[in-house]
């Protein structure tokens, strides 16, 4: 379980990427989104102030974690995990 808090005042959105591409390297589209080729779960529209659960069954590998709104993934809204 991912519990997500945002603290900034503009919406965001959490994606779970699975992926063996490093977090700062996934490619990027013409939307300045980063690829989404794994997704397992996200939460979109997360408001400020806002919290909310998200439930994943996750098998073992590596995942990315990403704000995916246009420009943040390359503002450095993403970060790595893995699951042993």
């Amino acid at each position: 379980m991912f519990g997500i808090r945002n603290h900034a005042a503009m919406a965001h959105e959490v994606r779970v990427l699975k992926s063996d591409v490093d977090a700062d390297k996934l490619p990027i589209d013409g939307a300045a989104k980063a690829s989404e080729a794994g997704k397992v779960g996200e939460l979109l529209n997360i408001g400020g102030g806002a919290s909310r659960k998200l439930v994943l069954d996750l098998t073992p590998g590596r995942y990315v974690i990403v704000c995916n709104i246009a420009g943040h993934y390359q503002l450095g809204m993403r970060v790595a995990l893995e699951v042993k």
